[in-house]
């Protein structure tokens, strides 16, 4: 007789405009109007057709939102919905959303976790939850990919897509990523115990602290630099690596209609990511110098 398949659900979750961060990685406010139709420009280019390709449609997305947000955002939350059914909007106060930066373990993305655990049935034996910051995409088969790999484990694990790629929209440039501590996990709990989700334990040290998988089959989701990111950047550390993509690359795996041609693409790791490369250094360089004198 074949193992009968646990019962779980699986939640895509994404903090939207949650006031969290006050300012992004130029110290640009984040809470403006301008900044949140930014957001959602982006959102809808890439995030959204992302979610609304998957080849499994098991899975709810909890999009996390102010409870502040306007009404005409409002309005485009639902036009959303219209496009993905599976999307869950959910509203918090600044107060509820500060939990996420709480250092106490009882505290620490409760809203979070309360909203997920309102949405199991008692007969849920594990929980999934898979990170996506609302700027970025995941590959078409993601969700596909995540269960299967649960179904052969059935256990506690958390799964890192080591293998990725970066798109700098301003520069219309794209790369390959070899990047283990990235932030597009997902972890597999046990539903009936004290779960965390994924967000509670942070990209960087997850892997640290958790059992976990390596999957690095092919890239499985995309990472988009646009300028207004919190944090996200070319890296330059040892943890990533970087591969050029001389081959013509389609991103309609990711849900997103847009081709590079291999003359682009040679272009841009010859001349245009070189340039790029060395201003960014020198910006970093720039604010690790004033960061030590501000301190100093």
């Amino acid at each position: 007789m074949e193992n009968q398949q646990p019962k779980f659900k699986h939640f895509i979750i994404t903090l939207f405009n949650l006031k969290i961060w006050k300012e992004d990685k130029t110290h640009r406010a984040t809470q403006t109007a301008d900044w949140l139709a930014q957001r959602f420009d982006l959102f809808e280019r890439f995030c959204l057709p992302s979610v609304a390709h998957q080849t499994n449609k098991n899975f709810t997305w909890l999009c996390l939102f102010d409870k502040d947000t306007p009404t005409d955002m409002r309005q485009r939350i639902e036009r959303c919905q219209a496009q993905v059914p599976q999307l869950k909007a959910c509203f918090f106060t600044a107060d509820e959303a500060v939990e996420f930066l709480s250092h106490e373990e009882a505290v620490n993305c409760r809203f979070i976790r309360r909203t997920v655990r309102t949405l199991l049935s008692e007969d849920d034996a594990f929980v999934i939850t898979s990170n996506l910051d609302n700027d970025d995409a995941l590959s078409n088969d993601y969700v596909e990919c995540v269960q299967r790999q649960f179904v052969a484990d059935q256990r506690h694990m958390l799964y890192s897509f080591v293998c990725g790629m970066q798109y700098f929209v301003r520069l219309n440039a794209i790369v390959r990523m070899h990047y283990p501590h990235n932030h597009f996990l997902t972890l597999v709990e046990d539903a009936r115990g004290d779960f965390h989700t994924v967000q509670y334990y942070g990209h960087a040290g997850a892997r640290k602290v958790l059992p976990n998988t390596d999957i690095a089959e092919k890239p499985y989701w995309l990472e988009n630099v646009h300028g207004h990111n919190v944090s996200n950047e070319l890296r330059i550390t040892s943890r990533v690596r970087y591969a050029p993509c001389l081959a013509p690359v389609d991103l309609r795996q990711f849900g997103i209609d847009k081709q590079f041609s291999w003359a682009l693409n040679l272009k841009n790791f010859l001349v245009t990511l070189p340039a790029y490369f060395v201003k960014i250094a020198i910006w970093r360089l720039k604010r690790k110098i004033n960061k030590k004198k501000k301190q100093g």
